[in-house]
């Protein structure tokens, strides 16, 4: 696959540079867009490996993330380290692949072939200094959830998740090349800015090397090649210190079982409903594999934030809030829904055993989707308040609009799940078919492009016409008939897919 991606992104590159070249100035764009990618290719390959490991690893199912079958093969911690570093850099081959064959067709074109080669040589060391990056996480995680496995009760269970979150937090804005970048920029100005970052040496040497200065050059050569060298022998000590995992501990109650009603009994939940909720969230916040969605709002929020550097006032913090802040409400949403009903996995046979109704499956999985969807919201909104501090005019619409999309993209999500579950388990787990998670994704942004059009529209037209309380007013309503709208005819789709789903037995 990654070779006819490099041969594919050749031929059509190689194809398209001459018309583009004789089109006005497209020559000049053209070459200024070859020598960006031939300078940051090597700096994309860092981040997209070590983001791409970083949710794959939180993916793996905890009965296939043991390492403990290694303890019987044998093998060195740097084999081992070698090894799995070779099996990321393998698996994410093609991104690096089609790079490369379009830079390339690009650089014999303006006649950089020398560019190019550099440009190679730092793409594969940037893609074996992500694959060490990962295996420095997983020596951390591992040791991490060993640690707190010892120890037992609620407290516990939440600091290992957040603990979790923030590891792939910290590591992805860590090695993001231009939150780095923000952060130093801060204190300094200048170019100078990125010699202090080393995920940016790759860039910088060729960068020195196409302004001729080949001292600079082969410093900042020796230092990337340095620098993987460093991350590969951290990764081997750390793989050697935490090889075995620790032993977990089991604490039995003496107490004697009492049942109750609870809290959501009194809330009008049957038993089944309120046992389907208390074992999914259980799920949610035990799951290893689980952590990465929970990461998903946290990731979108911060990365935004970095990156919002504009002061051109309230409309255009509006326009900006409305794109990114609900984009990953909506996100989160969809994809914590749609996983919901894959996720029972083996499972599946005890809701196919259990006397539950279809109405009572699907009331239970979208009260938990909605209730963790509607936390992520108050979080994001209380964090937009008090950093931006917008108006009271902007805090109602996005408040009203965040929960429009969490309620129409929850019900969607779960509409799709259960048309599409994925009940295999295997190590990186899916909990939805790929057919099933791209046909999500489309039907996802069609309806929050939907509900979010006539904030969108009150948003970027304020720059145009002076908004009104009347105005403002109108958009929030429109805005909470559209959210209810689509929320009520995915709830009823989601009856049906569900009944149609406790007919037949999953192969």
């Amino acid at each position: 696959v990654s070779l006819t991606a490099f041969v594919l992104a050749f031929i059509v590159f190689w194809k398209i540079a001459p018309a583009i070249s004789s089109v006005g100035e497209g020559g000049v764009a053209l070459e200024d867009l070859t020598r960006q990618g031939l300078i940051g290719l090597p700096s994309f390959v860092i981040f997209f490996t070590i983001l791409s490991g970083l949710l794959w690893e939180l993916s793996y199912s905890t009965q296939f993330s043991s390492t403990d079958i290694i303890n019987a093969l044998p093998l060195s911690a740097s084999e081992y380290v070698l090894g799995s570093s070779l099996s990321v850099a393998y698996s994410y081959s093609v991104i690096p692949a089609t790079g490369l064959g379009a830079t390339l067709a690009l650089g014999i074109y303006f006649h950089r072939i020398d560019l190019w080669m550099m440009t190679a040589v730092f793409t594969f060391v940037g893609t074996f200094l992500g694959a060490f990056v990962i295996e420095i996480v997983r020596a951390v995680m591992s040791r991490t959830s060993s640690a707190f496995y010892r120890r037992g009760g609620r407290l516990a269970i939440a600091i290992r998740l957040v603990g979790a979150v923030l590891i792939l937090l910290v590591f992805q804005l860590a090695f993001n090349y231009r939150v780095m970048y923000i952060l130093l920029q801060s204190v300094m100005t200048g170019i100078t800015v990125a010699w202090f970052i080393p995920v940016a040496w790759p860039s910088l040497a060729i960068m020195e090397s196409y302004q001729a200065n080949y001292v600079s050059a082969f410093a900042l050569a020796i230092s990337s090649i340095a620098f993987m060298g460093i991350m590969f022998w951290v990764s081997v000590k750390l793989r050697e210190r935490y090889w075995v995992p620790i032993p977990a501990s089991i604490r039995i109650s003496t107490a004697p079982y009492s049942p109750g009603i609870g809290l959501l009994g009194r809330l009008g939940f049957s038993s089944a409903e309120s046992a389907i909720f208390k074992k999914d969230f259980r799920s949610l916040t035990r799951r290893r594999e689980m952590a990465r969605l929970l990461a998903i709002p946290a990731i979108i929020l911060v990365s935004m934030l970095a990156s919002f550097t504009s002061s051109g006032g309230e409309l255009e913090f509006m326009a900006f809030s409305l794109v990114s802040f609900s984009l990953a409400v909506a996100i989160f949403s969809l994809v914590i829904s749609m996983i919901s009903i894959g996720q029972e996995a083996s499972a599946i046979w005890n809701i196919y055993s259990s006397p539950i109704a279809p109405k009572e499956l699907v009331r239970a999985k979208l009260t938990l989707g909605l209730l963790i969807s509607l936390g992520v919201l108050l979080v994001i909104f209380l964090v937009v308040g008090f950093l931006f501090r917008p108006s009271f005019e902007v805090l109602i619409l996005f408040f009203f609009l965040g929960l429009s999309l969490a309620t129409a993209e929850t019900s969607v999500g779960l509409m799709i799940g259960s048309k599409f579950p994925d009940f295999s388990e295997i190590p990186r787990s899916r909990f939805v078919t790929f057919s099933g998670g791209f046909i999500g994704t489309v039907v996802g942004l069609i309806v929050g492009g939907i509900v979010s059009a006539p904030a969108f529209i009150y948003a970027f037209l304020g720059q145009i016409f002076p908004p009104s309380e009347y105005s403002l007013g109108a958009v929030t309503v429109l805005t909470i008939l559209l959210g209810v709208a689509f929320s009520l005819i995915a709830h009823k789709l989601s009856v049906l897919k569900i009944s149609e789903l406790l007919k037949e037995l999953p192969t």
